[in-house]
């Protein structure tokens, strides 16, 4: 079988040398210049077999008159440009971005490329063809500067004749919001860029990582106020779902399946949150601030850490840990059907068990 990924990093190489280009950069128009976003025929019939893409793509370039014109969706982009930069020796990873800002579910997909130049994750992105900058520092950016900026227009896309959203065509983007969640697959992190998030929105996204799969949900643009992860019977028994708050007083709940439960640990921050499971067991830590933790129908582990602390387990065996340091006013409501324990930790000796 020919390699035509291997092929195509050639060309990429050989005109990178000539014109001092990264060779990102040079993956990427090329692989955008010589497909059309499309899910016609072509598509159906070969969108998601990234080595036939490669061949046709190489043809396309070096004028085979039997080239097809690849027609290609933003997935089946991200397919090709990987292979393409696993040839060429780069590091990257892929991110899959949400909105529902219009009313309607809508997503991209696209890379982040390691530029060793600058020692950071850049955004690249083939299938509207082009990179981001940040109009204050004249840097490229990736997922986490986008997203930590308080305004969208802080930064420009370009690729080598454009730039600018209008001019780029990268303007759909910007009207969609579809800035305000990404997933770093390969890190299992979610990213969240304000608090306008709809339920919906959320469980959508929590329902795509199904399985055996650790995620995290960090603060942006604004605090993230709620987080409310709902009901999805796609997660199987093993799953795991990690969600981490921020530093202001954030309200995370998850709901987990009663189909199949997932083991879900929840994360305060420094701010006083709220922390609640309902169908799934876990562990909620409270840390900084004066929090409300809330367990669900399975046992729990819960540890409040500084302030003082609202606790309760709810159903099952729950345990309630406490380290020397934590606050002296805390509060456990233990109502529920199960032997809970009382767990001190770093302490010799001592423990019990209460109702």
């Amino acid at each position: 079988m020919i390699n035509y990924f291997s092929y195509l990093a050639d060309i990429v190489r050989e005109e990178a040398a000539a014109t001092g280009a990264l060779l990102q950069d040079v993956a990427r128009e090329l692989l955008a210049t010589n497909t059309t976003h499309s899910d016609g025929a072509w598509w159906v019939a070969h969108g998601n077999d990234p080595f036939y893409t490669a061949e046709q793509i190489y043809k396309t370039v070096t004028g085979d008159p039997t080239a097809e014109r690849a027609e290609l969706l933003c997935g089946n982009m991200v397919n090709v440009f990987s292979g393409l930069c696993a040839e060429l020796g780069l590091q990257k990873r892929t991110i899959w971005t949400y909105s529902d800002s219009q009313g309607f579910f809508q997503g991209h997909t696209y890379l982040e490329i390691f530029n060793t130049t600058t020692n950071k994750w850049e955004i690249q992105d083939a299938d509207y063809n082009v990179y981001y900058t940040d109009v204050r520092t004249g840097e490229r950016v990736g997922v986490k500067d986008m997203m930590n900026a308080d305004d969208i227009e802080n930064f420009i896309p370009h690729n080598a004749s454009e730039s600018g959203w209008s001019e780029t065509g990268a303007e759909a983007l910007r009207l969609a919001n579809l800035y305000a969640a990404q997933i770093i697959t390969t890190e299992h992190k979610l990213y969240t860029s304000n608090d306008s998030l709809s339920d919906t929105l959320l469980a959508s996204i929590a329902n795509s990582l199904s399985g055996v799969f650790t995620y995290t949900v960090d603060g942006g643009i604004n605090d993230l106020t709620s987080t409310h992860f709902t009901d999805s019977n796609a997660v199987t028994n093993n799953g795991r779902a990690t969600i981490t708050g921020t530093s202001s007083a954030d309200f995370i709940s998850y709901d987990g399946s009663s189909l199949s439960p997932v083991f879900a640990t929840l994360i305060g921050g420094a701010g006083d949150d709220t922390l609640a499971l309902r169908f799934s067991g876990g562990q909620l830590y409270g840390n900084e601030g004066n929090d409300i933790l809330i367990g669900g129908q399975l046992a729990d582990l819960l540890v409040g850490g500084t302030g003082d602390d609202y606790m309760s387990g709810g159903y099952g065996a729950d345990q309630y840990a406490f380290s020397k340091g934590d606050g002296f006013n805390d509060t456990i409501d233990s109502f529920g059907v199960g032997a809970d324990q009382l767990v001190f930790l770093g302490v010799s000796g001592t423990g019990g068990t209460g109702r």
